[in-house]
């Protein structure tokens, strides 16, 4: 079964959430790209899925070594990768999972995702600048460099939870 559906990067808590109901109606994710879901028939809630954010791509030694890992000690399962973004799962009678043990790995996670996303809006940001400073006057390159600065201004706000939730696990006492 195939399913169309679109979560910002600001989502990607959501995201998992709806891949782990979707497991518990009998449907394991296959594959995936950034709005394309894939499943395949499963036991209803026959898995427990997590998404983690890579460094990197997830093809090199390294990246092998760490999922090889994870399937021999923990039985956690590396189900696919869309980008730096990778979908894992385990059997669920062996108890939820994550890949983070410590505030100290889920605040270098948040600053992945964080850095990944300001990365973006940075972008987003300086090519309107840039499209509005060149843009003949009255032309429709003025139109898409407001549109564009919209875009990276709902972005960051759209983000503002997430930043706030890396800045509160980054001064945590445990850090």
């Amino acid at each position: 079964m195939v399913i169309y559906k679109f979560f910002t990067l600001a989502n990607y808590e959501k995201k998992e959430k709806w891949i782990n109901d979707m497991c518990s109606k009998g449907y394991a994710l296959k594959k995936f790209n950034f709005f394309k879901y894939e499943f395949e028939p499963c036991n209803p809630g026959e898995y427990y899925y997590s998404l983690e954010l890579f460094e990197s791509l997830p093809c090199t030694l390294e990246h092998q070594d760490f999922l090889n890992y994870l399937d021999d000690e923990w039985n956690i399962e590396y189900v696919h990768c869309h980008y730096n973004w990778a979908f894992f799962r385990r059997k669920k009678y062996l108890g939820k999972f994550s890949l983070f043990s410590n505030v100290h790995t889920k605040v270098s996670y948040f600053k992945r995702v964080v850095t990944h996303r300001l990365i973006l809006i940075s972008l987003l940001i300086v090519f309107s600048i840039v499209d509005f400073i060149y843009s003949i006057p009255d032309s429709t390159d003025i139109t898409f460099a407001v549109i564009v600065l919209s875009i990276s201004i709902m972005t960051l706000i759209v983000n503002i939870p997430t930043f706030i939730k890396f800045l509160k696990l980054k001064k945590s006492d445990d850090y």
